[in-house]
């Protein structure tokens, strides 16, 4: 059965994508 996220599942996914794109720039950005 498809397990259904919930709201506070998502969240918090977009906010570790968010961070890690985030650190990725800023690592890119930065070397």
């Amino acid at each position: 059965c498809d397990k259904i996220p919930d709201e506070g599942e998502i969240v918090y996914f977009q906010f570790v994508l968010s961070t890690g794109l985030s650190r990725s720039t800023t690592f890119t950005a930065g070397a």
